[in-house]
Protein backbone atom coordinates (compact mmCIF):
# COMPACT_ATOMS: atom_id res chain seq x y z
CA UNK A 1 0.00 0.00 0.00
CA UNK A 2 1.42 3.44 -1.43
CA UNK A 3 1.49 6.18 1.48
CA UNK A 4 -1.37 8.61 1.36
CA UNK A 5 -1.77 11.96 -0.29
CA UNK A 6 -3.59 14.92 -0.08
CA UNK A 7 -4.73 14.10 -3.40
CA UNK A 8 -6.46 10.44 -1.97
CA UNK A 9 -8.70 12.01 0.75
CA UNK A 10 -11.46 12.69 -1.19
CA UNK A 11 -11.58 9.19 -2.21
CA UNK A 12 -11.20 8.14 1.28
CA UNK A 13 -13.69 10.51 2.59
CA UNK A 14 -16.42 8.92 0.11
CA UNK A 15 -15.34 5.20 1.06
CA UNK A 16 -15.96 5.97 4.80
CA UNK A 17 -18.93 7.37 4.14
CA UNK A 18 -20.42 4.40 2.55
CA UNK A 19 -19.19 2.34 4.63
CA UNK A 20 -21.15 4.48 7.71
CA UNK A 21 -24.33 4.01 5.65
CA UNK A 22 -24.60 -0.02 5.35
CA UNK A 23 -23.23 0.32 9.09
CA UNK A 24 -26.32 2.40 9.95
CA UNK A 25 -28.68 0.28 7.64
CA UNK A 26 -27.42 -2.92 9.55
CA UNK A 27 -27.86 -1.20 13.00
CA UNK A 28 -31.25 -0.63 11.58
CA UNK A 29 -32.21 -3.98 10.57
CA UNK A 30 -31.11 -5.72 13.68
CA UNK A 31 -32.57 -3.12 15.91
CA UNK A 32 -35.63 -4.54 14.37
CA UNK A 33 -35.21 -7.61 14.72
CA UNK A 34 -34.44 -7.14 18.70
CA UNK A 35 -37.07 -5.76 19.10
CA UNK A 36 -39.30 -8.52 17.10
CA UNK A 37 -37.92 -10.85 19.50
CA UNK A 38 -37.92 -9.37 22.58
CA UNK A 39 -41.52 -8.81 21.83
CA UNK A 40 -41.54 -12.41 20.84
CA UNK A 41 -39.98 -13.86 24.32
CA UNK A 42 -42.58 -11.75 26.07
CA UNK A 43 -45.26 -13.64 24.72
CA UNK A 44 -43.97 -16.65 25.07
CA UNK A 45 -42.95 -16.87 28.66
CA UNK A 46 -46.11 -15.61 29.34
CA UNK A 47 -48.59 -18.56 30.98
CA UNK A 48 -50.84 -19.03 33.25
CA UNK A 49 -48.38 -19.48 35.84
CA UNK A 50 -47.44 -16.01 36.16
CA UNK A 51 -50.05 -13.61 34.66
CA UNK A 52 -53.86 -13.64 34.81
CA UNK A 53 -54.24 -15.89 31.47
CA UNK A 54 -56.34 -19.06 31.78
CA UNK A 55 -54.31 -22.99 31.86
CA UNK A 56 -56.07 -23.89 28.38
CA UNK A 57 -54.29 -20.82 26.94
CA UNK A 58 -50.66 -22.32 27.78
CA UNK A 59 -49.25 -23.55 24.75
CA UNK A 60 -47.37 -26.31 25.99
CA UNK A 61 -48.11 -27.69 29.68
CA UNK A 62 -45.37 -27.73 32.51
CA UNK A 63 -43.53 -30.73 33.13
CA UNK A 64 -44.67 -33.25 35.69
CA UNK A 65 -42.39 -32.58 38.89
CA UNK A 66 -39.80 -35.57 39.10
CA UNK A 67 -40.72 -38.73 40.08
CA UNK A 68 -43.90 -38.65 39.39
CA UNK A 69 -45.74 -39.82 36.20
CA UNK A 70 -49.08 -39.01 36.62
CA UNK A 71 -51.99 -41.28 38.13
CA UNK A 72 -52.38 -45.03 36.80
CA UNK A 73 -55.49 -46.07 35.28
CA UNK A 74 -57.71 -48.62 36.59
CA UNK A 75 -58.12 -49.69 40.93
CA UNK A 76 -56.16 -50.49 43.28
CA UNK A 77 -53.91 -53.43 42.70
CA UNK A 78 -55.63 -56.57 44.62
CA UNK A 79 -59.39 -54.81 44.48
CA UNK A 80 -62.21 -57.33 43.52
CA UNK A 81 -63.38 -55.96 40.30
CA UNK A 82 -66.82 -54.63 39.71
CA UNK A 83 -68.87 -54.33 36.44
CA UNK A 84 -72.17 -54.03 35.52
CA UNK A 85 -74.47 -56.29 33.86
CA UNK A 86 -75.14 -56.20 29.91
CA UNK A 87 -78.81 -53.74 29.39
CA UNK A 88 -80.85 -56.90 28.07
CA UNK A 89 -83.84 -55.43 25.01
CA UNK A 90 -86.36 -56.13 27.61
CA UNK A 91 -84.69 -53.72 30.07
CA UNK A 92 -84.45 -51.00 28.10
CA UNK A 93 -87.87 -49.83 27.13
CA UNK A 94 -91.35 -51.60 28.91
CA UNK A 95 -93.48 -48.51 27.83
CA UNK A 96 -93.70 -49.61 24.27
CA UNK A 97 -92.86 -46.47 22.46
CA UNK A 98 -91.96 -46.91 18.56
CA UNK A 99 -89.17 -44.63 18.61
CA UNK A 100 -87.15 -46.93 21.45
CA UNK A 101 -87.31 -50.38 19.90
Amino acid sequence: MSPTTEQDYPQIIRQQAQIIRQQQRRIAELEKKVQELSAQVARLSKNSSKSSKPPSSDIVKPPWPPGQKGAKIGGQAGHARHSRGSWRRSRRCTAGHAWCG
